[in-house]
């Protein structure tokens, strides 16, 4: 049963070199649009149908590019093994380099847990990739053991825990509250052996101790931890 570790990556100018704290490359809608892949890009990634998250996730994990997508650096933007990107992707969080890709392989990360769709960007020659991890369902939260509280409570000393044992009750305080957010979220069991994770509703990933602690030894960068972490749990840990 691993540990896991949320990350993200960085908003810093400095680190980053854009300014506008989210993104370092932008695929252009006319690239998109021309791409061999367009439709199935389309519809999978940036406009996708509605769907069950295991039916989508087993698509995704099978997809495969003709060709590798077109991209560009914005203005001033550094390239770092971790990036940002636009349009979103669903299910996609960074752009990642080469050597993550060795560390992932040299860990054990497999094909069932993700999917690297080849990118080429015209300012540089190494070859990048998205990152696909298939997403786990609120469905499959067990609620009963979880930690919520309303997000306005995020930076507060004291949170107040809501009652909630069910997915069903998850979905109905939305009614009372814009949103919600996770101290503690528990999986089951058969989740505890991946190396990594990304669960609906979160928008960060989570790294296995062990792919978490490789990524931070070979000092990746635009890699680090969120200000206000989750853990995650699982059922009988």
């Amino acid at each position: 049963m691993n540990n896991f570790q949320q990350i993200t990556n960085s908003a810093e100018p400095r680190i980053i070199g854009t300014r506008n704290g989210v993104y370092q490359i932008e695929f252009k809608d006319q690239d998109l649009a021309q791409h061999s892949s367009h439709e199935k890009l389309d519809r999978l990634f940036i406009a996708p149908s509605k769907r069950l998250i295991a039916d989508f996730n087993e698509e995704a994990l099978g997809f495969t590019l003709d060709d590798p997508l077109e991209g560009d650096l914005v203005s001033r933007a550094k390239v770092t093994d971790f990036m940002g990107f636009c349009p979103y992707f669903f299910c996609c969080n960074y752009v990642i380099s080469e050597q993550v890709v060795t560390i992932f392989r040299a860990i054990g990360v497999n094909d069932s847990e993700i999917n690297l769709l080849p990118v080429r960007l015209r300012q540089d020659a190494a070859p990048y990739f998205v990152l696909f991890v298939p997403m786990i369902p609120h469905e499959e939260i067990l609620f009963e053991h979880s930690l919520i509280y309303p997000s306005n409570q995020a930076l507060s000393d004291k949170r107040d825990y809501l009652a909630i044992d069910s997915y069903s009750a998850y979905k109905a305080n939305f009614k009372k509250f814009t949103s919600m957010s996770f101290e503690r979220i528990v999986l089951p069991r058969e989740y505890g052996g991946r190396n990594l994770l990304s669960i609906q509703g979160v928008g960060n990933l989570f790294f296995s101790e062990q792919l978490f602690g490789a990524c931070v030894e070979h000092k990746l960068t635009s890699f680090q931890v969120p200000r206000i972490n989750i853990e995650v749990g699982f059922n009988g840990a």
